[in-house]
């Protein structure tokens, strides 16, 4: 099972977004604060005055209230720019998203490339080892395949290369060691168990972060099947691989 990844926007696009917003909410709460104070200094003004002639005109006889509708329609247009901004942010931020929606698959492996090369690692040495261990079992007599391929898990941890480990999901192992142990262990006899063939999860940031996977093991042989007796088909198990992402 694929982890869920969440979809992620380019750091500048996002700082660019988050700059408009502020300034244009910077400038929206600016024009309010002007707004409130000038009209509330001029709900008591404009007494009824004679008008006076100066230079042959007669002169204004409500100067502050011309200067208050002057200012007022300035703030306006500030108003309208600082909505603009907003407006312009939030289209910015949805554009950025849905721009960086194809560049996602739903594993997230075009967006994390080196967590697409462990995954195909994974893929690689399950296979290998699951074939290795049904070609032991099919031509030779003897101890089950499964310890030749446990000697091989030894090898690549001691090389530290990964970790492997086989895990019982059917609940009558042979050996009480390969009952889950870890969390990630019980989780993926979990979903074993309801029929999923792969499961992972990913732990960790940066350099160190880590794939766990169980990828499922049924009787695939009729040798198998006798040894452990079930059905061949029957689910076994999973082998657990913790393997670092670079």
């Amino acid at each position: 099972m694929a982890v869920r990844r969440p979809m992620t926007v380019s750091p500048l696009w996002l700082q660019g977004s988050i700059m408009t917003f502020v300034v244009g909410f910077s400038l929206l709460t600016f024009s309010a604060i002007r707004i409130y104070h000038y009209h509330a200094a001029t709900l008591n003004l404009f007494p009824v005055q004679s008008p006076q002639v100066t230079g042959g005109r007669p002169a204004d006889p409500f100067p502050q209230r011309r200067k208050e509708e002057t200012m007022t329609k300035k703030l306006g247009r500030v108003a309208l720019l600082s909505v603009g901004s907003l407006a312009v942010s939030t289209l910015a931020a949805l554009l950025g998203v849905i721009l960086s929606g194809p560049l996602l698959r739903a594993d997230g492996s075009e967006a994390d490339p080196a967590l697409k090369r462990t995954r195909e690692q994974v893929k690689m040495i399950d296979e290998l080892y699951k074939n290795a261990v049904v070609s032991i079992t099919n031509k030779y007599n003897g101890p089950p395949a499964i310890k030749v391929a446990k000697d091989v898990f030894a090898a690549m941890e001691k090389s530290g290369w990964h970790k492997a480990k086989l895990v019982d999901a059917s609940g009558s192992p042979q050996n009480e060691a390969n009952l889950p142990q870890t969390d990630f262990e019980k989780r993926a006899t979990v979903a074993i168990r309801a029929g999923k063939p792969y499961f992972e999860e990913i732990e960790g940031n940066g350099p160190g972060r880590k794939l766990y996977a169980a990828t499922v093991v049924p009787a695939v042989t009729k040798k198998c099947a006798t040894c452990h007796g079930v059905s061949e088909g029957d689910l076994l198990g999973f082998i657990r691989y913790e393997i670092p992402v670079k």
